[in-house]
């Protein structure tokens, strides 16, 4: 494959104080990022052996606008979808954008990229050095059990590590990880992740046996309830039908698609007509069951597939017009309209 090293700017928010009088200005964060123009990575003439792992996707991007933005000084009393907590974990991280704009930032105490793919790890693993986190942070890559350093409390741990969806054994080794570059915790108990992020890791493609496969691992991951929140920077290429099978896969695994971060909130008009093309990618909150059941207003328990099912009218704010996109499809319509 052809492989390009480019700068992508992002951008937070300085507040300048003047004469008692607060500016808000944006300030731009910058990264270098090699990635391959084309997904046939390993052997071009072999289609079975394409990457998409190691291509920039367009959800990536406004994934790393929240990031960027959320890191802003100001930004962490501001609103309720600023915070991601201590411990992140990223699925399908690619060639690693949105894990090293992280570390960069120092947003989080402790990170790791995961990736089913070693040549994409590899890449997350290059763009870590592009960006010098290989002398700032403690960079981790293989299955050995090499024994961590203390921790610095001002930088970001970020770990690459290996992850198949559905593979037990994989989600307790990351684990592991996590939890033992996180010794200094008072609370000996193994901890799970307060934040999974995925960007663009959700389209025409992925079957729905991958789907169920990728919810049972974040389950095993993730904090309960609303303590833990699953992020995906989503876009559908196919109209309704991507929505709706990540709806039904989120359903059977337990997980509410709670709520859209709004774009405005962390992607001013102005900044994003800086940004590459994000062809209308939405980040989706996530979030498991709790063991205790949920009602709604009506006293009806609302289960995850209760709730879901309740999205894609034309009020919803997550999917709306879903419903009757589905019902025009089923009419014999253009399956692929926008909606």
């Amino acid at each position: 494959a052809n492989y390009e090293i480019e700068e992508f700017t992002y951008y937070r928010e300085r507040i300048n104080n003047n004469d008692d009088i607060k500016n808000h200005e944006e300030e731009a964060v910058t990264i270098k990022i090699k990635y391959a123009s084309t997904t046939r990575g390993r052997q071009i003439v072999n289609e079975s052996l394409d990457s998409t792992g190691i291509m920039l996707w367009p959800a990536s991007r406004i994934m790393c606008q929240f990031i960027a933005w959320i890191s802003s000084s100001s930004s962490s009393s501001s609103s309720k979808y600023n915070y991601i907590g201590d411990t992140v974990l990223e699925v399908g991280c690619g060639c690693g954008v949105v894990s090293v704009l992280a570390a960069k930032l120092n947003l989080v105490k402790f990170i790791v990229c995961t990736d089913f793919d070693t040549d994409a790890l590899k890449l997350s693993d290059d763009n870590m050095q592009l960006n010098n986190l290989d002398q700032e942070h403690e960079i981790y890559y293989g299955n050995d059990d090499k024994k961590d350093t203390e921790q610095d409390n001002n930088k970001t741990i970020i770990k690459s590590y290996p992850l198949s969806w559905g593979s037990v054994s994989d989600v307790d080794q990351v684990l592991k990880l996590m939890n033992n570059c996180m010794m200094n915790n008072t609370d000996q108990q193994e901890k799970k992740f307060d934040t999974i992020l995925g960007a663009d890791i959700v389209y025409q493609k992925t079957s729905d046996e991958l789907l169920h496969e990728l919810f049972a691992s974040i389950k095993l991951l993730l904090k309960e309830g609303k303590e833990g929140k699953f992020i995906l920077s989503f876009v559908s290429r196919d109209g309704p039908i991507t929505p709706l099978k990540l709806i039904r896969a989120a359903s059977q695994g337990g997980f509410y698609i709670d709520h859209v971060i709004p774009e405005q909130s962390f992607c001013s008009e102005k900044i994003k007509k800086r940004l590459p093309p994000t062809m209308g990618s939405k980040l989706l909150v996530l979030v498991q069951e709790q063991e205790q059941p949920q009602y709604n207003e009506n006293g009806d328990i609302m289960d995850a597939a209760s709730y879901n099912s309740t999205l894609g009218t034309d009020e919803c704010h997550v999917f709306p017009g879903l419903n009757a996109a589905i019902e025009r499809q089923n009419q014999q319509s253009d399956s692929d309209e926008e909606w």
